[in-house]
């Protein structure tokens, strides 16, 4: 590491180190555990919830059963996701051994962004003791147990492209983030904003924006005419016809605001109004228009966190798409907040999840874990806000 003087280098080993044993530690307690750890053993309390490893096992069968995935068999996430999912079947394990299996190819994932989260903090000139958020619980227990970390590595993987102006290359990469998970689509204009105030020559500016869509829609295309191929125009729609049909869960911003109003609003009003939140935070920040990299880590952020609250269907694991871009952000008090952040949430799920005694008025621990969780990402956002806000008054001072 020449780039690195010797006390920087000797923390930065440290925090490796660091970083190695929690996993390896983490790992070998669900090595050894096994189904143990899922029973309600500890006080009504679940060390690990493993119902969507028990999904993931299912939807990958159809490797196993020659099926069709998105016709004979039911699948509700996009291509790349869908081919994880049946990628331990290759050795036709068993329910307890595909856990395991899918749990060390993550513990692979999560091994494969630390690098490139380190060199990322390397070009912004960063704290690299902002890693050492990776050792939390919250985000150790959804990146071994669902799969939302390969999307968030993809994403980790594109933005380290864009800072490098690689921009053909880290718009196919973000091609296969949305081919896992759809919501890195949202990044799209960011990142596009960013080229296009970077490119110095008014003349080369379109076309230089023009290459990178066309890598995308070619990336996205491929996926999706090889499942219309193989399943047709329904088995395509599967996945996006299932979630536009459910409704709200219980965790979900949607659900407080009908509980605070002791009503239930019109459905079809609400599904449009939320779904349409989840994206308006993008031409307020296309607007704010704030320049630099860090002004884009930061629009990235308020982008996933406003997709996160506004969700009709809230879910926990959401906290892996955030947590590797607000740790690249360099001020201690953003480390705080991502400390507090990750902390709420493990209470949330998977401890609230399963302790059913009340706090108060009727309410219990995980109903208002649910809500503190909820008020720290709102304050996120308006911190977040905050910064760019000055980025743009320092440029403009400038």
């Amino acid at each position: 590491m020449p780039f690195l003087n010797r006390k920087k280098i000797v923390n930065v080993q440290k925090i490796f180190i660091i970083l190695i044993l929690v996993i390896s530690a983490y790992f070998v307690l669900i090595w050894k555990a096994r189904d143990r750890c899922w029973e309600d053993r500890y006080w009504g309390l679940k060390i690990l919830q493993d119902d969507d490893r028990n999904d993931y096992y299912e939807r990958g069968l159809w490797l196993i059963d020659k099926t069709i995935p998105y016709k004979t068999s039911f699948q509700e996430y996009p291509q790349l996701a869908t081919y994880l999912f049946a990628l331990p079947h290759i050795l036709k394990p068993n329910l307890s051994q595909y856990r395991i299996i899918f749990s060390g190819i993550m513990v692979l994932i999560f091994l494969i962004a630390i690098p490139i989260l380190f060199r990322i903090i390397k070009l912004l000139n960063g704290n690299y003791k902002n890693l050492l958020i990776l050792a939390l619980p919250s985000i150790l227990y959804f990146s071994f147990n669902r799969f939302d970390l390969l999307p968030s590595v993809f994403t980790i993987l594109s933005l380290l492209l864009i800072l490098r102006e690689k921009n053909n290359l880290a718009f196919f990469i973000l091609g296969l983030a949305i081919m896992s998970k759809w919501y890195p689509i949202i990044y799209v204009p960011l990142y596009l904003n960013y080229i296009y105030k970077n490119l110095q020559s008014q003349e080369k500016k379109w076309p230089e924006l023009l290459k990178p869509i066309l890598v995308l829609i070619f990336t996205i295309g491929l996926f999706c005419l090889h499942t219309i191929l193989w399943a047709g125009i329904d088995g395509f729609l599967m996945p996006y016809k299932f979630h536009w049909q459910r409704s709200d869960n219980g965790e979900s911003l949607l659900y407080f605001i009908k509980f605070l109003l002791n009503t239930s609003p019109k459905q079809y009003f609400m599904k449009y109004f939320f779904f349409i939140l989840q994206f308006i935070s993008i031409p307020i920040l296309l607007i704010i228009g704030a320049r630099g990299k860090e002004g884009l880590i930061i629009s990235m952020g308020i982008a996933t966190l406003f997709f996160i609250i506004f969700a009709k269907y809230h879910s926990p694991q959401w906290l892996v798409w955030i947590t590797p871009l607000l740790l690249l952000i360099r001020d201690k008090f953003t480390f705080v907040l991502l400390l507090i952040y990750d902390l709420s949430t493990y209470i949330y799920f998977p401890l609230g999840a399963d302790l059913s005694y009340r706090l108060f008025n009727n309410l219990s621990l995980f109903e208002v874990s649910i809500f503190f969780n909820l008020t720290v990402k709102v304050f996120i956002i308006f911190w977040l806000f905050r910064k760019l806000f000055f980025i743009k008054w320092m440029k403009l001072a400038i």
